[in-house]
């Protein structure tokens, strides 16, 4: 009896482990597949630049009375900087990337200058020569008798406005003025002035590989026939790709040339952006058309283009260069 008891429980133990096996929980379901959606980048709204009112500078007036002796140029051939002094507190700091014009003042032991928010302690030896504070080399007062010419001195009149001013704003900011290439701006101090890299426009650099680009198109702009959104297709295609070839490298071609025309904002007439193929990688241009005038009423056309990696950071350019608009020299009469 206990045999034949045995051989039924077995069998029975076995079936209740089975059907226990094939149940399961809802716990236990298999997870439905889950599809991840990736976030598609936000359409580009192009900055909104207000109203930019265009800046003027008065040259000096002529300098009065009798000269202290220390009129002259100075020239540092280390670093093909010039000091030349008026002889009646006028001075001008003439490099081969421009000049800035500022006043000096005599001291014990030879001058101190200023150029906007810059000052130099400047020293005499017996020669007559002058070495500036800070900065290697000899300022030479004889530098003719070593054969260097004027036009390798840079010799530039203090007289005359600089072709550049700068000053501080405070709070780490500064105002850029190129009268060259009539464009003022506001730049923070994270970023730098790069002078030369391209002719006719003002270049700021954050050591980054980006950079923004001021330029003064009024002449293009009013001399040409067609829409903006033409204008800004020939500029992108034209300027923007010379710029980024002469900052970034060769351009192989370009993708998502995308343009808008007008705005919400006063005097902005419309944007453009594009991604330039340089090498392997790629490098996002944004542009800005907008007016900037004048007290006058003269009214210019600023273009302000940013070279960046990302949109990201396209976007930081776009704010630490700000207020970028015209900037012309007024004679008083």
């Amino acid at each position: 009896m206990r045999e034949t008891l045995r051989k039924l429980i077995l069998p029975l133990c076995l079936l209740l482990l089975l059907a226990a096996c094939g149940q399961r929980t809802p716990t236990d379901a298999p997870a439905a597949p889950s599809a991840q959606a990736t976030p598609e980048p936000a359409p580009w709204e192009p900055e909104a630049i207000p109203a930019i009112a265009g800046e003027e500078s008065a040259p000096p007036e002529a300098p009065s009375g009798e000269p202290d002796g220390m009129e002259g140029s100075y020239y540092n051939d280390f670093l093909r900087e010039t000091l030349t002094l008026d002889g009646r507190g006028g001075c001008a700091l003439s490099w081969p990337g421009g000049v800035m014009g500022g006043v000096y003042e005599p001291t014990e032991t030879g001058l101190t200058v200023r150029l906007t928010d810059i000052r130099l302690d400047v020293y005499a030896d017996e020669r007559g020569n002058l070495a500036i504070s800070g900065r290697q080399g000899s300022y030479l007062r004889d530098w003719d008798f070593w054969g260097i010419t004027p036009a390798e001195a840079g010799i530039h009149p203090t007289n005359t406005l600089p072709d550049t001013e700068e000053y501080s704003l405070g709070d780490g900011t500064y105002r850029y003025r190129d009268f060259a290439a009539m464009i003022a701006l506001t730049y923070d101090e994270t970023m730098q002035i790069v002078p030369g890299r391209l002719g006719g426009a003002v270049t700021v650099a954050d050591g980054k590989g980006g950079y923004v680009i001021g330029r003064n198109v009024t002449q293009a702009y009013l001399t040409r026939s067609g829409s903006v959104r033409e204008f800004l297709q020939d500029y992108l295609r034209a300027e923007v790709f010379s710029d980024c070839a002469a900052l970034c490298g060769a351009v192989g071609g370009y993708d998502d040339m995308t343009l808008f025309e007008g705005g919400e904002t006063a005097g902005r007439l419309g944007a453009g952006e594009a991604r330039l193929s340089v090498g392997t990688r790629q490098v996002l241009a944004r542009v800005i058309l907008y007016t900037s005038v004048f007290p006058d009423g003269t009214e210019n056309f600023i273009c302000k283009c940013v070279l960046a990696p990302d949109a990201g950071a396209a976007e930081a350019l776009a704010r630490a260069v700000r207020d970028v608009g015209a900037a012309r020299i007024v004679q008083v009469s």
